[in-house]
C-alpha cells in the first residue's frame, strides 16, 4: 500500500513510484504482506549466483575447510577459488539471513 502527502492511496507499487518519481516525491510504500515476492528474473538470477559464482561443491568446501568464518578465512576462500570476498561475504550473509555479520571486507564490486 502506498500513500502521498495528500491522502491519496495506491494499491500497487507501479502507481506509487510514478507518483512519488514524476509528480511530488512525498509518496511512501509500506509492505504488508509480510514477504517480497520475487519475479522470474529475480528467481533465475538468484539460482545462477548460487550455483556459479560459488558452486555447491565450493561452499561446502568453505563450510567445512574455511572455520570460523572471518575474514582473513573469507579472503584466503576468495583468493583460491577467484571469487570475489564480497560474494562469499554476501552468500553467507543470505545463507545465514543475519545480515550484520561485523566485517572490514569491501562491499563493493568493482
Amino acid at each position: 500500500m502506498c500513500w502521498n502527502n495528500d491522502g491519496c492511496v495506491f494499491r500497487n507499487i507501479s502507481s506509487c513510484f510514478f507518483s512519488s518519481f514524476f509528480n511530488d516525491k512525498t509518496s511512501k510504500f509500506l509492505d504488508i504482506t509480510g514477504f517480497k515476492e520475487k519475479d522470474i528474473l529475480e528467481g533465475v538470477a538468484d539460482n545462477f549466483a548460487q550455483d556459479n559464482l560459488i558452486t555447491p561443491e565450493q561452499w561446502k568446501i568453505l563450510l567445512k575447510d574455511y572455520k570460523p568464518l572471518n575474514d582473513t578465512n573469507i579472503k584466503s576462500f576468495s583468493r583460491t577459488y577467484l571469487v570475489n570476498p564480497a560474494i562469499v561475504l554476501g552468500r553467507l550473509s543470505w545463507q545465514t539471513d543475519f545480515y550484520k555479520i561485523k566485517s572490514e571486507i569491501d562491499k563493493n564490486l568493482y
